[in-house]
C-alpha cells in the first residue's frame, strides 16, 4: 500500500478530510490539512498540516490493511522546533498503540514508544526543522516486538502487549503550538512476503582469459 497523495491515486489538491479515507482527529478542523504540490519527496504532492494555534492535540488518520509482520515507513519533516510536539502512530482496531514516534518541541528530540510501559523512550537523535527524514517501524505480531528506524538506522527494539492485534490505523498528529508538519511517501508492506529464501549457488564459474590486461 503506497500513499504519496498523487492524482494517480485519486487525490486532488486542497482539503484532505474525506479524501481516500483520511479524516481529522482531535482538534484538527477543516483547513488544517491539505494536499499540496509545494514540496514532496516522491511525485508532485504531499500532505501538509498547518498550525491553528489551538494548543490542543489533533491531526489526521486513515484505516489501512496490516499484516502479521508489517513494515510501515514514511517521509516526514517538521516546520520548526520550539513549537508543537509531533506524534506518528500506528494502532490496532481497538485504537491501542502498536508503535509510535514522538518529536519533542523544545529541541526536536526523537522518542520511540515502549508498548509495555505505555510511554516513550528518548533517543540520541534531534530532528532538524525543514529536513526530510525517513521513519520506519516493523511491527511483528508473531513475537510482539517493534523495530524502529530513522533513515534506515536502527534506533531500538520494543515490546508490545500480546492483547493487541494487527495494525489497522495510521495517524499523524501534533499539539498545535504554532508549527506544522509535512508527510509523503507512505508505505505499508507485508514484511513476511519481503523476506527472501536462501538459495544454493552454482559455484562452477569460469573467469577468462587468465591472465589478462585491460579488460
Amino acid at each position: 500500500q503506497n500513499i504519496s497523495f498523487e492524482a494517480s491515486e485519486g487525490y486532488v489538491l486542497g482539503e484532505i478530510n474525506n479524501q481516500q479515507g483520511w479524516n481529522y482527529v482531535g482538534s484538527a478542523v477543516l483547513g488544517t490539512g491539505n494536499v499540496s504540490n509545494n514540496i514532496s519527496t516522491i511525485g508532485a504532492n504531499s500532505l501538509n498540516l498547518v498550525s491553528n494555534n489551538t494548543m490542543n492535540d489533533g491531526g489526521v488518520k486513515k484505516n489501512i490493511v496490516g499484516f502479521n509482520v508489517t513494515e510501515y515507513s514514511f517521509d516526514y519533516k517538521i516546520e520548526n522546533i520550539d513549537g508543537s510536539d509531533y506524534f506518528m502512530v500506528m494502532r490496532d482496531n481497538n485504537n491501542s498503540i502498536l508503535g509510535a514516534f514522538a518529536i519533542e518541541y523544545e529541541n526536536g528530540n526523537l522518542s520511540i514508544y515502549d508498548g509495555i510501559l505505555d510511554d516513550v523512550d528518548p533517543t540520541n537523535i534531534n530532528i532538524l526543522p525543514n529536513v526530510w527524514y525517513q521513519f520506519k517501524m516493523i511491527i511483528n505480531k508473531t513475537n510482539n516486538t517493534v523495530q524502529y528506524y530513522i533513515n534506515n538506522t536502527l534506533l531500538g527494539n520494543k515490546s508490545i502487549l500480546n492483547s493487541t492485534t494487527n495494525p489497522e490505523i495510521i495517524d499523524f498528529s501534533y499539539d498545535d503550538f504554532g508549527t506544522g508538519f509535512t508527510v509523503d511517501n507512505i508505505k505499508i508492506l507485508n514484511f513476511e512476503v519481503l523476506s527472501t529464501l536462501d538459495y544454493d549457488l552454482d559455484l562452477n564459474i569460469n573467469i577468462y582469459p587468465n591472465p589478462t590486461s585491460n579488460y
